[in-house]
């Protein structure tokens, strides 16, 4: 998202690299705390895509996604 890119460009490195490096972070804080999750997944893995595309293509097949104009914050400069 935004504020990934964002910190990736303030960090110079990658987005890839920033979510690596917050869900270590996370990870050993939630450790730390002593705190457990059945399953502490991210959204990068090929199961999380799978389990996206399949919910789109449901809520397609039901007529319930449309396009939409959204106003956003864009630079010129750097085109993003």
């Amino acid at each position: 998202g935004t504020a990934t890119e964002t910190k990736a460009l303030e960090e110079k490195c990658t987005s890839r690299e920033i979510c690596d490096k917050y869900y270590d972070l996370h990870t050993k804080i939630y450790k730390w705390f002593q705190l457990e999750f059945d399953f502490f997944g991210r959204t990068s893995t090929q199961k999380q895509t799978e389990i996206a595309q399949d919910i789109f293509w449901k809520l397609r097949k039901r007529n319930l996604i449309f396009n939409q104009s959204v106003e956003q914050l864009y630079c010129d400069i750097c085109e993003q």
